[in-house]
């Protein structure tokens, strides 16, 4: 029968023999999971400490974080326009 837990787990993710596996990281807790096992579970976010469901993205990270929590980089043609705009708003061409 399967153990119920008093906590939401914060997994690490953990190379055990030839297998990616999911530690739980609260000290004491002795759960773990397989990868394909680990999608769409709750976890604790090793940045913000709230809860969030694993993702596909964040299963390949060693200290899965929210998506909140993720950094994105804008892209260079936004970044090329933001710039574009600032010089014709600056010349009164905008």
């Amino acid at each position: 029968m399967a153990k119920k837990y008093d906590h939401i787990h914060k997994y690490e993710r953990k190379k055990l023999g030839k297998y990616i596996v999911f530690k739980c990281a609260v000290a004491g807790c002795p759960h773990f999971i397989r990868k394909e096992l680990a999608e769409n579970r709750m976890s604790i976010c090793w940045r913000c400490e709230q809860p969030f469901i694993l993702t596909k993205h964040a299963l390949t990270l060693e200290r899965p974080h929210c998506v909140a929590c993720t950094k994105t980089r804008k892209p260079k043609d936004a970044e090329h326009k933001d710039r574009l705009r600032e010089i014709l708003e600056s010349l009164g061409k905008i």
